[in-house]
């Protein structure tokens, strides 16, 4: 297994030096292969370019999220139309030296545009902006079918005549058709893209298999040119390419520094500025005139050794920068300018804060001081990370908290008489209301703070921070632990964003704010899609994130940078939030030994609406009666020792909201996409468990772990227990995660991404919000099934199958095992809760521009 991911990893690097030597060995077969005509149209070699910039165009992601135009336009200036003058000085100074044909090869290799994959990779790597090398990537390879035919030809027309119009018209079928088409195929024929994003490895051994056809046809052509080389001439050829690649990199390093680019910006720009693609020299030298075809093989040689040293250089600098990075920030939490002082502003929602407690635990860490604004109830949440607990205060009342619903006053100020209740008592018609609200004592609070607020972290639902942010002056920066922005569009039409917004209740908190603040909550934002224009963090990565979608998304904020930081778990700080009644109450404890004795460790009881953190390693009897269970220690050593002797462990949780708020609450317009709008919690709940009985209840391959929630009444939903369930009112789920098969989840983004971090494929129950579109995405990732319209879909022989799939007693499991472990290897690379700390630190860096508004 080690020698085949060996392979697999190296796959170019192996299989060019293989097909160098087999063409050097054997040339015939590659002259007979190379003469062939196909169809009597196309040959081998112009096949494969086509094939390979086809698949290349199929696997470009579109990003348009967070486009930085200064950086865009110098990162494609710099690769497409500066490096290229470098080709000059090489063949000038170097032909009477070195062989022509191996200098104008390093030549081509200077004209192309950005490598097609490995740069982005490297990128991530270095901890810089994927999407903006996304980007870069996409622009340089479609203008560069534009300028490259010019460039080469200067170069070849020395030697032999070279048309730049007769070459551009090679390139445009050979390159440009092919990659366009497939870029335009994956965005518009939603299975190709399924497809793609499912077998991105195999699309990419595919496209490296058609350049080394094209490189074995291109060496057998020109084996007696090349074995008859002088050796000084192939190495001088090899350390002039690893020269021009570090020329590269400190000449687009120091010119990007000089533009004044932020440091993830710096590193994206200065990387692909100076990676080149070998796609687009086998492009290149395929459409030159036939004059050229006995000397392509021994070009294609200089244009090899380059490619491979500018992954060495790139990957061992990119761990360095990685590195440094790291260092510098925590350097400046040990600067002469003190601690800063970081500001979260919260729901109380557990999918919201959970992500944002590692953070504030590596703040406070670096020795800066975290202040957090949220609801008492979560309290004891934030301080056990680290935080400094404020609450949401109101001018001449004593209440806390942020209004969930209009309040008397609000009511009596902009609700019309006669209006239905329903109509304006929900949490999307009072977040304008409850900033106007709450603005005040939030100012006068922040203003209080000591030492004064350096950055203000917020959640999109939290339409005061944002305000708050810009009157005094402090940069602020949006959290989204979601998949995107791109979520939202779903729920908002342009039809429906305008009836919200002309509401009495929202308009009327919008032009008070706008009068007192002079700042316009609604033009650069929505209803509870108030992202920073500064900065905003995402925790998915880029294979997974939903840009701005919708053309009313992109007119308000469609200049808003995000950046996907992955996944922010921390297995030594875990929260639950349970509670009766619908009433959420957390805490958040450290995790010394989850396999420590259970008398250190005994399960508190959560009836009383405690949070425990269960690490005893008891066992649960699955014989007495359903409360007792759920009132049980977690039984460690039986799920150990059963997973020992071969049985699959199933984790089922529809998390903490389904089971609390809406348990007797209906889910409303929330829901429409799951077809739920008129169900409750409990509803759903039944539903599920009483399915999952069905599916594998007594079935001796499985361990099923079933979590219960606050309500006592879910306990009765289960006449006897299955001999191989064990229910649990609540769990400490990421360890549970660890030693899990697969995940029956409401699929709320927290919960599948801590899943896929531990390789864990799940089946999505969606019940509201953005669970019915991220069951989507898991799809399309082959990590798991959706169950869409669950009360419909939930059917016990397709559950079943479903279950057999996902833990491997089908043959499909290998495509969902892979494609999760795949993901889960790079969720782990994508920064995480170092990423989000530095970049929060990087801004609260950033010099005022102009003081803050002060009324």
């Amino acid at each position: 297994m080690a020698v085949k991911d060996f392979v697999l990893k190296h796959y170019l690097i192996i299989g060019l030096l293989a097909v160098i030597c087999f063409g050097l060995i054997f040339p015939s077969v590659g002259l007979a292969v190379k003469g062939a005509d196909i169809f009597g149209v196309l040959t081998v070699a112009h096949l494969a370019v086509l094939l390979m910039f086809f698949i290349s165009g199929l696997s470009l992601d579109s990003v348009t999220d967070c486009l930085q135009i200064k950086a865009l336009l110098l990162g494609v200036g710099l690769v497409l139309l500066v490096t290229p003058l470098l080709a000059w000085p090489i063949i000038s100074i170097g032909r009477n030296v070195v062989d022509l044909a191996l200098l104008q090869g390093m030549a081509v290799f200077c004209l192309v545009p950005t490598t097609l994959s490995s740069g982005v990779t490297i990128v991530a790597q270095a901890q810089g902006n994927v999407a903006l090398a996304i980007l870069i990537t996409t622009c340089s390879n479609l203008l560069g079918v534009l300028t490259m035919p010019w460039s080469a030809s200067k170069i070849f027309g020395a030697s032999l005549s070279v048309s730049a119009t007769d070459l551009l018209g090679e390139l445009c079928w050979l390159a440009l058709a092919p990659l366009a088409f497939g870029i335009l195929l994956r965005k518009f024929v939603a299975p190709v893209n399924k497809f793609i994003k499912q077998h991105k490895k195999k699309m990419g051994m595919a496209q490296n298999t058609c350049i080394l056809i094209v490189v074995w046809l291109m060496v057998s052509g020109a084996q007696h040119k090349i074995v008859t080389s002088k050796p000084l001439d192939l190495v001088a050829c090899a350390v002039l390419a690893a020269c021009v690649h570090l020329f590269f990199r400190a000449f687009n390093g120091t010119v990007s520094r000089l533009f004044g680019l932020k440091d993830a910006e710096w590193i994206t720009v200065t990387l692909m500025a100076s990676e080149k693609s070998l796609p687009g020299c086998v492009s290149i030298l395929s459409a030159l005139p036939r004059d050229f075809h006995e000397q392509v093989g021994l070009m294609i040689v200089p244009c090899i050794m380059a490619h491979a040293a500018q992954l060495v250089i790139d990957s061992f600098l990119a761990s360095c920068w990685a590195r440094r990075m790291q260092s510098k920030h925590q350097a400046a939490a040990a600067s002469d300018d003190g601690p800063r002082q970081i500001v979260f502003m919260n729901i109380a929602g557990a999918g919201h804060i959970n992500p944002t407690l590692p953070v504030v635990r590596e703040l406070t860490k670096r020795g800066h001081v975290v202040t957090y604004f949220i609801d008492d109830n979560m309290r004891e949440t934030v301080e056990a990370a680290g935080a400094t607990w404020k609450p949401y205060r109101y001018t001449d009342s004593d209440f806390t908290g942020l209004l969930k619903f209009l309040d008397e006053d609000g009511i009596r100020k902009y609700v019309p008489e006669g209006t239905p209740e329903e109509t304006y008592q929900d949490f999307f018609s009072t977040s304008a209301y409850a900033a106007e609200k709450v603005l005040p004592k939030l100012l006068e609070d922040l203003d209080s703070l000591s030492p004064p607020p350096a950055a203000i972290v917020f959640d999109a639902f939290v339409t005061a921070a944002k305000v708050a942010a810009k009157v005094r002056n402090i940069p602020g920066i949006g959290f989204c632990p979601c998949l995107g922005p791109g979520i939202f569009a779903d729920f908002r039409t342009r039809e429906i964003a305008q009836a919200q917004e002309s509401a009495p209740w929202v308009d009327g908190p919008r032009q008070t704010m706008k009068e007192r603040y002079g700042v316009d909550i609604l033009e650069d934002g929505l209803l509870n899609e108030q992202f920073s224009l500064e900065c905003n963090l995402v925790t998915t990565i880029q294979d997974l994130f939903l840009p701005v979608k919708s053309e009313l998304q992109k007119e308000r904020y469609g200049k808003a940078p995000f950046y996907c930081v992955g996944p922010l778990v921390d297995d030594k700080l875990e929260m639950r939030c349970t509670g009766t009644n619908g009433v959420n109450t957390s805490k958040a404890k450290e995790i010394k030994d989850t396999n420590e004795g259970s008398e250190n460790n005994e399960n508190e009881g959560s009836d009383d609406g405690k949070v425990v953190m269960s690490t005893s390693t008891s066992t649960a009897p699955s014989t007495v009666a359903p409360s007792t269970v759920a009132a049980a220690p977690m039984p460690w050593d039986m799920i150990d020792s059963s997973r020992a002797a071969g049985k699959k462990l199933v984790l089922v949780s529809l998390g903490t909201v389904i089971p609390g708020h809406f348990w007797s609450n209906k889910f409303g317009p929330a829901a429409r996409g799951g077809g739920l709008e008129d169900n409750t919690g409990s509803d759903l709940c039944r539903k599920l468990f009483s399915s999952v009985v069905e599916a594998v209840g007594d079935d001796g391959r499985f361990l099923v772990l079933v979590v219960l929630g606050p309500n006592p009444e879910a306990r009765t939903f289960f006449e006897t227990v299955p001999s191989n369930f064990i229910l649990k009112e609540t769990v400490p789920q990421i360890e549970v995660l660890k030693r899990c098969d697969a995940f029956i989840t409401h699929g709320g983004a927290n919960s599948i991404h801590e899943a896929f971090l531990y390789s864990v494929p799940v089946i999505v129950v969606p019940a509201f919000g953005d669970q019915p579109r991220n069951a989507h995405a898991v799809e399309d990732a082959g990590v798991g099934i959706g169950f869409h319209y669950p009360l419909k879909s939930l059917e016990t022989q397709r559950l079943h199958e479903a279950l057999l799939k996902l833990t491997g007693y089908e043959e499909s499991q290998t495509s969902y095992r892979t494609s999760v472990e795949s993901l889960s290897k790079m969720l782990k690379s994508a920064g995480g809760i170092q990423k989000a700390a530095d970049i929060i630190l990087e801004e609260a860096s950033r010099p005022s521009l102009k003081p803050g508004l002060h009324v």
